[in-house]
């Protein structure tokens, strides 16, 4: 249970329909068959558990979508209209997945606070939508018997120990790291049993994706949860089932543990969802099940997909200036989306579909009479019209054109224009590059829509279909990334560039280079715009001062003559944390001692940067007790680790009146102080309410969400 309740609601066993309208063909699961929950469940509203996930982050569940079981025997049952499939071309072989409200504590992956329920699923054999068919048990690593069913008894308390490493429910430390032998310690001691493992935020199609739950931690990109195979389930002689599909799943609360104040062991289900088989036909990282199933994007073209919004903490983060994700056509037209400032809107997409289509330019007029209009026209199609009102940048859109479509226009001088209502404008459209060489125009717009190349009349284009041509490769070492600080800097070397009779060009031969963030920081070899270097043995090599802001960025490298464009992505990340980090209290919370919750200040770099998520800060109280955990086990001290920027933990104390000193160090070693405070209990100052009438209607708000946690506690 873990938490604090707003109200206790009785409730008896009911059957429950998913609301009108529910589609039928997606992954989640489609109806609540039954509900039957056992003493002390408090969060009593089971259509929660029909359709999407609704996830806080590995150690910051949200409470808003799930459903408690309730102790020993309570249950739920929900039906999928379209079967789940045994299906090895699943990820890890996998094939169903249960989410729940389970964090790790302290963000340790070590640490889990569980309170596990098993799994049982049936097939509609007779074909009559009901759950009479015969039911198997997912045995899970502990291999119960169906028959009796699994009952566990387990002593009073919130933890496991060297003494009792093999509880389930509570704050449990993987009992592998109890044993004596440190090479299984990256393993998952417990699985297969629902409620075990966090779920994450939404990112793409990643509530399709399985956690591999025998390694310890989160499988990249994949939604957190506790997945299954069909082919482990049994039946009551312990025989493998007899199925390879199931269309109902009976989830039950099996043990019975009491964890003190916090109540009796319940676990809280939040939903269900076929795993997607993996397949990505158009390469555009996305499931081709999750785009026709939930997305309702093409899967046979990569430019019909799905972009974030924002990048959960575990899979890197998205702070300002983080390419989120890209959107490329076969024309080679692109879409860009990078992230401004933290999107802090409750009711955010976290996703969009996109799409980009070759339409022909409208009638319309242009602006000016003088201007002709290009060939070259693209429509940017988005769930989002407006980039900025989405909480992220202007979009950054690629639009390469061809010497036929400019024929008699100034290339210099092309200009994108955006059709809106019944005419052409320029609203919302800013930093317009041309790259001749490359025959491409780059710009940022605020809006979504169609645009149209328009210029001048002119020459057309006049590059030379002579010299450097095709793709220009390029590799950054240090790969990937480096501390966004001037003092330094990124080492860029090219791949042999060819000439249009497909020789390797000449010794002396000047590319143009740059960077979107950050200098080149080799001197300049040319008199053209720009900084250019010269081609040896066919290849250049330059170097890339890093910015003090960290983001995103492209290192490109542009033939001066000919067409030989190429382009790398490169990030310049935030560097080591630095003074002054101060904290927030929370509200205390009275259970024998006081328990007070605290949440950092913006932990930041030397250049103000916000520190990287992940990053772990070392904390040490004086007169009081750190009683969140440890976010890592194997360093002295208390660490904790920074989510969004900032840290949270829990401060144990006697008495609302006691004083403490909490210090923040920047190393395990706390040698290297970031911030002393003395904090009280009695400093807290709760957040003002108008009137009872708010804090009534809050209530009713909160009741009608199926809201029943105040807080967790950990």
């Amino acid at each position: 249970m873990k938490t604090l309740r707003l109200v206790i609601v009785g409730i008896a066993a009911v059957a429950f329909r998913a609301a009108p309208g529910a589609p039928a063909e997606d992954p989640w699961a489609d109806e609540v068959l039954d509900y039957s929950p056992g003493p002390g469940a408090l969060l009593t509203n089971p259509g929660l558990t029909v359709g999407t996930p609704v996830g806080g982050g590995p150690s910051r569940p949200d409470n808003s979508s799930v459903v408690s079981l309730g102790g020993q025997g309570g249950s739920i049952t929900l039906k999928f209209s379209t079967p789940v499939t045994d299906d090895p071309g699943n990820a890890f072989g996998l094939d169903c997945i249960v989410y729940s409200n389970a964090f790790w504590t302290a963000g340790n992956p070590q640490v889990t606070f569980q309170e596990p329920a098993i799994i049982e699923i049936s097939e509609d054999v007779n074909g009559n939508g009901a759950p009479d068919d015969p039911w198997y048990l997912i045995p899970g690593c502990r291999d119960y018997p169906y028959a009796p069913f699994p009952q566990v008894d387990e002593p009073a308390g919130q933890s496991n120990s060297p003494e009792e490493p093999d509880l389930l429910a509570g704050n449990i430390r993987n009992p592998n790291t109890y044993d004596a032998d440190p090479a299984n310690d990256q393993e998952e001691y417990n699985w297969g049993y629902a409620e075990m493992t966090p779920t994450m935020k939404p990112y793409l199609d990643n509530y399709v994706r399985p956690d591999d739950p025998l390694p310890v931690g989160l499988t990249p990109r994949s939604g957190g949860g506790d997945a299954f195979d069909i082919a482990w389930a049994v039946d009551e002689a312990g025989d493998p089932a007899p199925i390879t599909q199931f269309h109902f799943i009976r989830i039950t609360a099996f043990i019975d543990r009491v964890f003190g104040a916090l109540g009796a062991a319940s676990p809280e289900i939040d939903a269900v969802a076929d795993v997607a088989l993996d397949a990505d036909a158009d390469g555009d990282d996305v499931l081709d099940e999750y785009e026709t199933r939930v997305a309702g994007t093409d899967p046979a073209r990569r430019e019909s997909t799905v972009l974030p919004l924002e990048i959960p903490a575990i899979e890197g983060g998205s702070p300002p200036g983080t390419l989120l994700g890209t959107a490329q056509d076969d024309r080679g037209v692109k879409l860009r989306l990078y992230a401004d400032q933290q999107r802090t809107a409750p009711d955010r997409d976290y996703n969009i579909n996109v799409d980009i289509l070759a339409p022909a330019g409208p009638g319309s007029p242009l602006p000016d009479p003088g201007l002709l209009k290009s060939g070259t026209v693209c429509e940017i199609v988005s769930a989002q019209s407006d980039f900025v009102a989405a909480g992220i940048q202007p979009a950054q859109v690629t639009m390469p054109y061809t010497s036929a479509e400019i024929a008699g226009l100034d290339e210099p001088g092309l200009e994108p224009y955006l059709h809106a209502g019944q005419a052409y404008t320029q609203a919302g459209i800013t930093d317009v590059e041309v790259n001749e060489a490359a025959n491409r125009v780059t710009f940022h717009t605020q809006y979504a829509g169609l645009f149209l190349l328009a210029s001048m009349p002119g020459a057309g284009d006049t590059g030379s279909q002579e010299g450097p041509q095709g793709d220009i490769a390029l590799v950054a070492a240090p790969a990937g990334e480096i501390v966004a600080d001037p003092a330094n800097a990124v080492t860029v070397t090219s791949g042999v560039i060819r000439d249009h009779e497909d020789a390797v060009v000449e010794d002396g031969t000047l590319i143009t280079v740059a960077a979107s963030r950050g200098d080149v920081a080799t001197p300049d070899a040319g008199p053209q715009p720009g900084v250019q270097v010269t081609t040896v043995a066919g290849t250049i090599a330059f170097d890339v001062q890093a910015s003090s802001e960290a983001g995103s960025l492209f290192i490109t490298a542009t033939s001066v003559e000919g067409g030989a464009y190429g382009e790398a992505p490169y990030a310049f990340i935030a560097g080591n944390p630095v003074p002054s980090v101060s904290w927030t209290l929370g509200e205390p919370e009275h259970a024998g001692s006081v328990t007070v919750p605290m949440t950092s200040s913006v932990v930041r770099d030397q250049f103000g940067n916000v520190v990287a998520d992940g990053t772990l800060l070392t904390v040490e109280v004086v007169d009081g007790a750190v009683a969140s955990g440890d976010a890592d086990l194997a360093l002295p001290g208390y660490q904790v680790m920074l989510d969004n920027g900032r840290a949270t933990l829990t401060i144990e104390v006697p008495t609302d009146e006691s004083v403490f000193t909490l210090r923040t160090y920047a190393d395990p070693g706390q040698t290297a102080l970031l911030g002393e405070g003395a904090y009280s209990p009695a400093d807290y100052v709760p957040m003002p309410l108008r009137g009872v009438a708010i804090m009534f209607a809050l209530m009713l708000l909160a009741l009608a969400r199926g809201v029943g946690k105040a807080r967790v506690d950990g």
